[in-house]
């Protein structure tokens, strides 16, 4: 009930700046009224104490009950508004931590992962024989030199490949020319064996 303020007071809500100066005026309430008058009830008479500690009892509860009340009221407004900014900010902060965990995903996604899986189907290809296959993969991370390295490589075998197979015909083809000047020595010439 305090912290929604009391029916029975009639207490209304405070500001902080409010709150603040209802605070000052408790204090100054202390100091300028009720601590003397608690002063005046110890050195007063044994007659007059009894009818100045129940005037100073009386406005003691009056400042309890009403001034006191208020102030404490306003702070546990003040209390909720802040844990309320409070769950807004962490709620944000969540927010914005699952945003920059979906972003690293793409980034991982999109600048490592799928280059390794263009640079592993390009190798399956080589393996099965594919010279001529390159990476695609244009990057400018180190990704993308492991990239222009595989490619570089591909290029030297495909290269290598090509200069083979073409040494290779040259060579049938010499092989060929003996084999058929052979041929046509050895048909001139039958007697000249036997």
């Amino acid at each position: 009930a305090v912290k929604n303020g009391s029916p029975k007071y009639d207490l209304e809500d405070l500001s902080g700046d409010e709150v603040d100066a209802k605070l000052a005026r408790i204090a100054a309430m202390w100091s300028e009224e009720f601590k003397p008058a608690l002063n005046g009830v110890f050195t007063s008479s044994p007659e007059d104490r009894r009818r100045l500690f129940e005037t100073f009892s009386a406005r003691l509860h009056i400042l309890a009950e009403r001034d006191i009340n208020e102030a404490v009221a306003a702070l546990a407004r003040q209390q909720d508004d802040d844990s309320q900014a409070f769950v807004r900010q962490r709620v944000i902060l969540v927010a914005l931590g699952v945003l920059a965990l979906g972003l690293s995903f793409f980034y991982v996604q999109r600048r490592i992962l799928r280059p390794i899986a263009a640079l592993t189907r390009a190798a399956e290809a080589m393996k099965a024989g594919d010279t001529s296959v390159r990476s695609e993969v244009h990057a400018t991370n180190e990704i993308g030199l492991l990239a222009e390295q595989f490619d570089a490589m591909a290029a030297a075998l495909d290269g290598s490949f090509t200069h083979l197979e073409a040494t290779i015909r040259e060579r049938t083809n010499e092989l060929q020319m003996s084999t058929a000047q052979l041929q046509s020595f050895i048909d001139r010439a039958p007697d000249a064996i036997l």
